[in-house]
């Protein structure tokens, strides 16, 4: 017998989320500090109709179901992106699931659901499939950019671009600046709100809020994250963030700030963050989106001209490129029209 546990009854459902995330595989956006760290930064979510599902009074699967406001309808996504697909522990569990999703998608007047499946948890798993195809989702599938630590810091190297390791070396070579990280063991609110600052002077204007930045720093207290950065003298001229758990870790962001020292201080950081993790003990470094080859790719998969200057880059830094599983189900037949549309006006065609 199934029963579904939701947000209306809070402590239950901190209580079975976490007693899930105990006994089964998840990675850290699975976490309830991660599901809050959403809420900081999507500010379109009106709901949160998230739920767990328990057999026998043990929690068997959970579900992360934020709603937001999306061109005068309700979706289920995250800034009008993807939200990670439910995890189950058996096959019976993940259709009660996408059931529930659907009935709870006709209640409450859903126009589109976008999931994706966590790379994290594909990881080193042979024969992906992209399930949510078999729950009548449209497959966008996307790619995804990512280091794969298991290779000897040799090889590391060798997969960075010939142009990267001249950078890199140049910068050892001639630097006058220091590299810190900052950590669980070394926090300090006053480097998050420098980190903070130059994203601002960089942007022109205060682009994001610190709430952000400060929902980033409890990360950093709770050992789930880690800010590179490169200082001369006292000023911070250039910063990385990287979130981390159990084996894996996502390069969350970076800005710097132009000096007369040509050489690009990311990918010195970059770099030494990498042999870090690995020397750490990690599996994975997943650099994420963008990672295209091309301006279009398909439904629901563009990329600007900077979009495909940063996945450049990533590849450069020695990056391998996968596939990123990602589908959206519609309830609107207008909004599909609609996309379908969009993707055609766009599409470029050889012509004969």
């Amino acid at each position: 017998m199934n029963n579904i546990i939701t947000k209306a009854n809070p402590e239950l459902f901190k209580k079975n989320w976490e007693l899930y995330l105990t006994t089964n595989n998840h990675s850290l956006i699975y976490t309830l500090d991660y599901l809050e760290y959403y809420h900081s930064y999507c500010k379109n979510i009106i709901d949160d109709l998230s739920f767990i599902v328990l057999r026998d009074n043990h929690p068997v699967g959970i579900c992360f179901l934020p709603i937001e406001t999306f061109e005068k309808s309700k979706s289920i996504s995250l800034n009008e992106g993807y939200v990670s697909a439910p995890l189950s522990v058996d096959k019976k569990t993940e259709k009660t699931i996408f059931e529930y999703i659907h009935t709870l998608s006709h209640k409450h007047n859903i126009s589109q659901i976008k999931l994706y499946s966590d790379p994290n948890l594909e990881f080193n798993i042979p024969n992906k499939f992209n399930i949510l195809k078999q729950y009548g989702y449209l497959e966008t599938n996307s790619l995804n950019a990512t280091i794969d630590l298991s290779q000897s810091k040799e090889k590391l190297w060798s997969n960075l671009s010939k142009s990267f390791k001249s950078l890199i070396n140049k910068y050892i070579k001639n630097t006058k600046h220091s590299l810190f990280i900052m950590d669980k063991s070394n926090a300090d609110i006053k480097i998050m709100k420098k980190f903070w600052q130059l994203h601002c002077d960089i942007a022109g204007e205060h682009a994001r809020e610190f709430e952000l930045f400060n929902a980033q720093f409890q990360f950093i207290k709770k050992g789930y994250a880690s800010l590179y950065y490169i200082k001369d003298n006292e000023t911070i001229i250039s910063c990385s963030l990287f979130f981390h758990y159990k084996e894996f870790v996502t390069y969350a962001s970076s800005v710097s700030k132009e000096i007369e020292e040509k050489p690009p201080l990311s990918h010195f950081i970059l770099w030494k963050a990498t042999v870090n993790f690995k020397e750490n003990n990690y599996s994975l470094i997943q650099y994420g989106q963008p990672s295209s080859y091309s301006q279009f790719s398909g439904i629901d998969d563009t990329s600007s001209k900077k979009e495909l200057h940063i996945a450049s880059f990533k590849r450069n830094m020695g990056a391998s490129t996968t596939t990123l599983f990602r589908g959206i189900k519609y309830f609107n037949k207008e909004l599909l029209r609609d996309k379908l549309n969009d993707f055609l006006d766009i599409w470029q065609l050889d012509e004969k």
